[in-house]
């Protein structure tokens, strides 16, 4: 369990006024990193090859385990993979990360590999203006899930070539408004996800054989090209 030096790490960096933590080559297991309500960039050993991740994280699998908790406004990941001890249907809601603030929040990530987490990859409150880029996510339960706060919306989200198969509810995202899906993979999902009540713009994706499709109830979709 790395869940101790990894805080050390943490907690060293923030002293030290330096918001970038890097995570070498290896596999670290642990659970409940605090990150408090600093700006991290946090990123693995990046492989020449998308698919592979030279950078894993392990998240221990107990009930309602996550393996970074946050309340920061800004916070970036890139470059590893998520998995867990579990498996997706093992009923402990974990999570790789997880902000509780509201009134906004501004996350980034990119060429992140999930696989096995039962509740998922990110979980935010009042997310704006964030991007998530490259994500393949395969058995996990969401791979963003955008809940509400103090605002009635979340606003300004780009899904770029996300890929979730096998999926619980890919795309936990309803009361999402000025947002865009493009060049995005869904299949063999539960649930693709829900986008009730929102404004989407979504391009050249490919949804099928899911046993529920996309629920966009109530939602203005702009334009759809599959």
């Amino acid at each position: 369990d790395h869940t101790e030096s990894i805080q050390a790490y943490v907690n060293a960096m923030r002293l030290a006024g330096n918001y970038n933590l890097y995570f070498p080559r290896g596999t670290y297991r642990f659970k409940g990193v605090n990150l408090g309500s600093d700006p991290w960039y946090i990123y693995g050993d990046r492989s020449p090859n998308g698919y592979i991740h030279n950078t894993t994280f392990m998240i221990i699998s107990v009930l309602n385990a996550v393996g970074f908790n946050s309340s920061a406004r800004n916070i970036a990941f890139s470059d590893f993979g998520a998995v867990s001890t579990g498996t997706v249907s093992d009923g402990f809601n974990v999570y790789l990360f997880k902000n509780l603030i509201t009134n906004g929040q501004f996350i980034n990530a990119e060429r992140i590999y999930g696989y096995g987490l039962s509740g998922g990859l990110f979980d935010t409150i009042d997310l704006i203006d964030s991007t998530f880029e490259q994500i393949h996510a395969d058995y996990v339960g969401s791979i963003v899930k955008a809940r509400l706060g103090l605002w009635t919306r979340n606003t300004t989200i780009h899904l770029i070539k996300v890929y979730g198969i096998h999926c619980t509810n890919a795309i936990d995202m309803p009361n999402t408004t000025e947002s865009k899906m493009d060049g995005c993979i869904f299949e063999f999902c539960d649930k693709v996800g829900n986008i009730k009540n929102g404004k989407w713009t979504i391009t050249d994706c490919y949804i099928e054989n899911n046993v529920v499709s996309l629920d966009g109830t109530d939602s203005q979709l702009i334009k759809i090209h599959n």
